[in-house]
Parts: structure tokens; C-alpha cells; sequence
């Protein structure tokens, strides 16, 4: 059998890096479901060699703090679900939309986060979260945020055999949360212009709105903070003339991501109208 003819099954962190070490040109492997899913041929195409991650326990750890959880890499989508009430309900509905209930057993968060979709919910749903990852080598450890991560994508972000170890959740509170998914319209030619996927999120204390985030994302993730900014520290409800001028200045700013197609950046503008009327009276 050649070496690049060949499944590991590494059972430590060590094992792995030392198997990756001599066999270089090794596939990481997680459950192969996103493999699968962009083969459209009837026989699959597997890698010359193959190297899994499903034996190494701690890469299926979680860990809860008071403020923060620790999710391995390799912990499946459909185990998140099962963790109940400390994960945010628009954080469940993402990963319900991401994949079906068969699927969510196959994939883990780690997965999700590094194979790219056309909508990237799960890593919107990360960037929204403030969630933090670490990548490993077998001699070091980085942190990087979900957004930074999402931004370089995951042909550019990884150093030479370095592995996504775990990703960690601050367990803020959200007295208000929107997400939706905007599917590209029946025959359109490029869905990665014309689909995405958009979140809202606010907190609001003794009825003022103290922290708000809001996550639009198709080929790209788009945040910013200055515009978020506007309405922290507003009293609630809104008055109708602030409602209309946040969502005037989004609209500017949407229109420079021309990227982006017109029909897109409308449905996300729609999107934000509705979820901040939801503040005025």
C-alpha cells in the first residue's frame, strides 16, 4: 500500500502532529459530509490520505465557565443543540438551518466553521457571538476572532499544519434576536451574490438599549461597529425618526459593497427595517 494511500487514526494530539509531520500531503478528516457534499459524480472522490480527527477525545470536549463555553472542534452540531438553554436561541435556529437533523450528526462545529458555504451562517453566527478560536501547531497555540477568521477564509488563515482546536462562546444574554435567511431566487446564475444571511441582536437594561450587534453575510461578512453604535444608549421605545435615519445610514453604507448585488443588499436593508421596528412604539 503507498503511503498516500492510506486512513490515520490518531488517538492524541501528538500521534496526530507526528503522523502529519511524516506524511505531509494527509487530508484532515471530520465525519466527510461537506466532502461529500460537493461531489455530484456517482462514484466519490476520496483524498490519496486520509487523517481523522473522530479518536481524539478532547477534540470533543466542552467545557462550561461562568462566562464563556468551550467547544472543541469536533463536537457535532446536533450535540451543540442538545445543551439547551445556554446557547442562544437565534445561535440554535442557525445551526438548524445550516444543515438537516442527519446531517447536524455527521458534522461538528469545527467543520462548519472551515468549509465555507454560500451563506456562511454558521460563521455569521460565530462573528455575531464574538466567538474566539484557537488554532494549534504542534508547538504553539493563536487566538483569532470568528470575524478575523472568517475574513481571511480558510485557504489563507491556517499556518503550515495548524489544526482549529476549539472555539470559545461568550454566554452573553440577548433580550432580542432576528436571523433570516435569504435564499437566491430560482435560476439565478451566482448565488453567492444574490443569497445570504442576516442576524439582529440587542440587550436592553431597565428600557435602554445597551448593546446591539448586527451580522450580514453572503460572500462576505459584513459588522460595523460604528453604526451599532447609534443606538446603544437610546431610550426605548424609538421614535420613528430614529428608526428611519438608522436604517438611512445602512443604507449608505450597504450601497459601497458593490460586490454585493442590488437585489441582496435591498433584502438585507428590508431586513434591518423590520427588526428595528420591533423598538417603536
Amino acid at each position: 500500500m503507498s503511503e498516500y494511500n492510506q486512513v490515520f487514526y490518531p488517538e492524541s494530539l501528538q500521534d496526530m502532529y507526528s503522523i502529519w509531520n511524516r506524511y505531509p500531503l494527509c487530508t484532515i478528516f471530520s465525519g466527510g459530509a461537506s466532502l461529500l457534499q460537493t461531489q455530484r459524480t456517482i462514484k466519490f472522490k476520496m483524498p490519496e490520505a486520509i487523517l481523522s480527527l473522530d479518536n481524539i477525545d478532547e477534540l470533543h470536549n466542552i467545557d462550561r465557565r461562568e462566562r464563556y463555553i468551550d467547544i472543541g472542534s469536533q463536537v457535532t452540531l446536533n450535540r451543540i443543540l442538545k445543551l439547551g438553554k445556554i446557547i442562544p436561541d437565534f445561535l440554535k435556529d442557525t445551526i438548524q438551518y445550516a444543515a438537516t437533523s442527519k446531517i447536524r450528526n455527521l458534522i461538528s462545529l469545527g467543520s462548519a466553521i472551515c468549509q465555507r458555504t454560500d451563506a456562511i451562517t454558521i460563521s455569521a453566527a460565530m462573528a455575531a457571538l464574538n466567538a474566539r478560536y484557537e488554532l494549534r501547531t504542534a508547538n504553539q497555540s493563536r487566538w483569532l476572532t470568528a470575524l478575523t477568521f472568517a475574513k481571511s477564509g480558510k485557504d489563507t488563515v491556517f499556518e503550515k499544519q495548524e489544526l482549529l482546536y476549539r472555539i470559545r462562546i461568550p454566554l452573553q444574554q440577548w433580550n432580542y434576536s432576528l436571523c433570516r435567511a435569504l435564499k437566491a431566487p430560482a435560476g439565478t446564475s451566482d448565488p453567492r451574490t444574490e443569497s445570504g444571511f442576516a442576524i439582529f441582536l440587542a440587550s436592553m437594561e431597565k428600557d435602554i438599549i445597551s448593546s446591539v450587534c448586527i451580522v450580514l453575510a453572503s460572500s462576505k461578512i459584513i459588522i460595523d461597529k460604528n453604526i451599532e453604535s447609534k443606538l446603544v444608549g437610546k431610550k426605548l421605545p424609538l421614535d420613528i425618526r430614529e428608526a428611519d435615519s438608522f436604517v438611512q445610514v445602512w443604507k449608505n453604507y450597504l450601497d459601497t459593497f458593490e460586490e454585493s448585488s442590488a437585489f441582496l443588499r435591498s433584502r438585507f436593508l428590508n431586513f434591518i427595517e423590520s427588526a428595528i421596528m420591533h423598538f417603536v412604539d
